[in-house]
């Protein structure tokens, strides 16, 4: 599993129900060659980290899905990306021997996309230490991870960015850029230094003309939210209910498309029994006209509470800054019509066990 698509997948975090990782057939990524010590590095780190599988029933030979994580203590606790496991079905771990496990979820911050994990293994486990400071640009890294049927396989870059988060409402702060070749599968896995310290967690991709870029999310030892998690913290993100179309529409192309006056968040999907979905949003959908051309037809989300939403990463910024449970008002333009929506915010962990199959 892995957040990625064609633009950024991450606009499925205003939705309800799961997010899941697209199947994606990428064209395999020369490496350079790594230096002797990152290939070091991956020998002696790869027995630390596992593949996370998922699986719609129990009783399935095949998984649904795939993910990474790795163990931080010799008793069986493991990080991996939240994404990775928040979805409503029925994960087990299978380690580099290929026996399999299966884990519980301690804690997890949705909006760092991290989950602590622990890992019912039965035995003392090795574990990876995790670095006292955040990477530098340049800094050689190597991921593990389990894209493109290479079983918990090296994945080798530097970073080329940092402070990815400033841009981005949906990025931790600390996020990174590397240049290693991630694919979905690698989410959750370690981003390791050439000292075979944890610097980061494989989080992201977005392809693009340009090729595929990828990211991390930060950490470090001592960081207060490894131990909050330990104690069982849950920290869930509020969501609306949609995923929204996230590929740029420049605001002078809005009236031209038939979608109304203003530049806003254009809803592509609306989640069953959402709060969106409750409040009578639509999905969007194509009609030809008379003259046989054909036209987007879609609610287009222009405010939250009176304050403009002009793109999706504004309304998703304004989103989070509110709490589960809040009552919002979107303003809402459907063609040349302008609607106040009133709806309550749910959390995003409450909307997937509301999905979730019977047990």
């Amino acid at each position: 599993m892995m957040r990625a698509g064609l633009g950024w997948v991450m606009a499925a975090l205003l939705m309800a129900g799961p997010v899941q990782a697209q199947d994606l057939r990428l064209t395999p990524v020369a490496q350079a060659r790594p230096a002797p010590a990152l290939q070091d590095v991956f020998v002696r780190a790869r027995p630390a980290t596992v593949q996370i599988e998922e699986r719609r029933h129990p009783e399935q030979d095949e998984p649904d899905g795939a993910g990474t994580a790795f163990f931080i203590s010799a008793d069986g606790l493991a990080l991996t990306a939240y994404h990775v496991v928040e979805g409503p079905g029925f994960f087990r771990a299978r380690l580099p021997g290929g026996e399999q496990h299966d884990l519980e979820v301690i804690g997890f911050d949705a909006a760092a996309d991290v989950a602590l994990l622990r890992i019912r293994v039965g035995q003392t486990v090795p574990f990876l230490p995790l670095a006292g400071r955040a990477p530098r640009m340049g800094d050689a890294l190597v991921a593990i991870g389990n894209s493109g049927n290479d079983f918990l396989g090296a994945r080798y870059g530097q970073v080329v960015q940092l402070g990815v988060a400033s841009s981005r409402a949906d990025f931790p702060s600390g996020t990174f850029e590397l240049n290693a070749p991630l694919a979905p599968g690698d989410s959750g896995g370690p981003i390791l230094n050439a000292q075979g310290e944890v610097v980061g967690i494989a989080s992201y991709i977005r392809l693009s003309d340009e090729g595929i870029s990828a990211y991390a999310v930060p950490v470090r030892s001592g960081d207060p939210l490894l131990a909050d998690l330990r104690s069982g913290a849950q920290r869930d993100v509020p969501v609306i209910g949609i995923f929204a179309l996230d590929a740029p529409i420049s605001p002078a192309a809005f009236p031209r498309l038939g979608l109304g006056p203003k530049p806003g968040a254009v809803v592509s999907e609306v989640s069953k029994d959402s709060p969106a979905d409750r409040a009578g949003l639509r999905p969007q959908r194509s009609e030809r006209d008379e003259n046989g051309n054909l036209r987007l037809i879609a609610d287009v989300i222009v405010a939250i509470d009176g304050q403009p939403t002009p793109d999706f990463t504004t309304l998703l910024q304004l989103v989070r800054s509110r709490r589960i449970g809040e009552r919002v008002v979107l303003t809402v333009q459907r063609g040349n019509q302008e609607l106040q929506i009133p709806l309550v915010l749910e959390g995003k962990a409450q909307a997937e066990r509301r999905n979730a199959p019977a047990r």
